[in-house]
C-alpha cells in the first residue's frame, strides 16, 4: 500500500485517536518530501492573526508542538500565504515574504529553506503544512511540491473534521495538544 492510501485510510478510522492522525500526517510528510528535516501541522487563529503548531516532527524526529507565530511580527508571511496559498523559500534568509524570521525563528531553528502549503476547511485557510530544510538551503523539486500539495488534499478533509474548533484559538489548541504523545 502506497504511502497516500495508508494516510487516507489512517485519518478517516473514526476509532483512532486525534494525535495518532496528526502523527501519521506527519509521518507521511517525511517519508514523502525526502528533503524536509522537519514538518509541522500549524492551524490558523479565526481571525488570521496567528498560527499555532499543533504537531510535527525535528529533525531528530522528535514530535514536537506549541510554537506560536503572529501575524504583528511576521506580516510579510502571513500576507504571502494568504494570498497565494503556496510558499517555495529555497532561499528563505532571502526570500521576499520570510526575511522577517531572519533574527527570531530561523536562528533559532537554523532554518535556510521553506515549503509550505495552506489546507482548508470550507474552501478557508485553516491552517499550514509546513516542511523545513536545517543548517544548509536546499532546492525544492517540483515532484515535492506535488507531494506536500496531495497530502494536504487528503488531510484537509481529516482537518475539516478535527481541527476546525482550534480555531476558537490557543484554549481550544491545548485541549488538541495538551497530554503526552504516545
Amino acid at each position: 500500500m502506497d504511502s497516500f492510501s495508508k494516510l487516507s485510510m489512517t485519518i478517516s478510522n473514526p476509532s483512532l485517536p486525534l494525535k495518532q492522525k496528526l502523527i501519521c500526517i506527519c509521518q507521511t510528510i517525511k517519508k514523502e518530501i525526502k528533503q524536509s528535516d522537519r514538518v509541522s501541522l500549524w492551524v490558523f487563529k479565526e481571525d488570521y492573526s496567528e498560527i499555532f503548531k499543533i504537531g510535527g516532527f525535528d529533525e531528530n524526529n522528535q514530535y514536537v508542538l506549541g510554537d506560536i507565530l503572529k501575524r504583528s511580527e511576521y506580516p510579510q508571511y502571513f500576507d504571502h500565504i494568504l494570498t497565494y496559498e503556496t510558499l517555495t523559500a529555497n532561499k528563505a534568509r532571502t526570500h521576499p515574504a520570510t526575511t522577517c524570521f531572519n533574527s527570531t525563528y530561523f536562528k533559532e531553528k537554523e532554518v535556510f529553506s521553506l515549503l509550505d502549503f495552506i489546507y482548508h476547511y470550507d474552501f478557508k485557510p485553516t491552517g499550514i503544512i509546513c516542511c523545513e530544510a536545517v543548517n544548509s538551503e536546499i532546492e525544492w523539486e517540483p515532484k515535492c511540491i506535488e507531494k506536500l500539495k496531495r497530502i494536504a488534499n487528503i488531510s484537509s478533509i481529516f482537518f475539516s473534521k478535527n481541527i476546525n474548533d482550534t480555531k476558537g484559538g490557543k484554549e481550544a489548541l491545548l485541549n488538541i495538544t495538551d497530554s503526552k504523545m504516545p
